[in-house]
This record gives C-alpha cells, sequence and structure tokens, in this order.
C-alpha cells in the first residue's frame, strides 16, 4: 500500500505473511518507534475525506463527520468500503453495508484526500 503525502513524504505498508501483518515504511525506511521496534498493524484503513489547506503553512481543515469512502486492509487483501461518523463513533462497513470485524491486534488510521492517489 503505498500513500503518496505532500512531497517528499511518501508512507508505505508492506504486508508480511508470517505474523499476518503490515509493517509501514515512511520514504522507503522502516518507520520504528523510539523503543527501536518496528511499527506494524494487523489492519490498515485508509479514510478518504475532504481535506482543505487553509492558510500559509498548509494548516488542513479534514472533515471527519459524515461519511465517505474508505479501503480496508486486512489478511493481505483489501475490502473497498465506507466510513460513517454518527454520535462520536466512527464504524466501516463493506459494499454490501456488513459492518467490518477488525483482526485482533492494532489497526492503523491513514487519512487520504479523495483524490489521493494511493496504490495497492
Amino acid at each position: 500500500i503505498t500513500i503518496p503525502y505532500k512531497e517528499p513524504y511518501t508512507v508505505r505498508w508492506e504486508y508480511r505473511v508470517a505474523g499476518n501483518k503490515y509493517v509501514r515504511f515512511v520514504n522507503d525506511e522502516p518507520f520504528v518507534a523510539a523503543s527501536g521496534i518496528e511499527i506494524s498493524a494487523k489492519n490498515i484503513v485508509l479514510i478518504k475525506t475532504d481535506i482543505t489547506i487553509i492558510d500559509s503553512v498548509s494548516r488542513r481543515r479534514i472533515k471527519t463527520h459524515g461519511s465517505g469512502e474508505a479501503l480496508i486492509f486486512q489478511d493481505g487483501k483489501v475490502i473497498a468500503g465506507a466510513w460513517k461518523k454518527q454520535n462520536g463513533f466512527t464504524r466501516f462497513h463493506d459494499a454490501a453495508g456488513a459492518e467490518i470485524v477488525f483482526n485482533r491486534g492494532p489497526v492503523w488510521v491513514e487519512v487520504v484526500s479523495t483524490n489521493s492517489d494511493v496504490t495497492f
């Protein structure tokens, strides 16, 4: 999964069958915690939403209420679906409307613009 954020910042998640997990890279370097342990997750969620740059230092207004498209990555596969936030809770559903059941373990959420060129 490759997410091109503002140049030259690119995030990549690499699926590893051993451990059934995704490992995070930033600019092709492993992303590690202060402890030196690589960052990984069992579930990756990409929320696609409206993002607007609001000033000259590139601060952004990000739509976090309502609904929109989502991609959910689990077990080396992708599920095209949607996110919906109501009453303070965000839920994720597949294309048929069934709520996503996440794998036990970390869930990492990436927020991208609706016109982002995410590849997988």
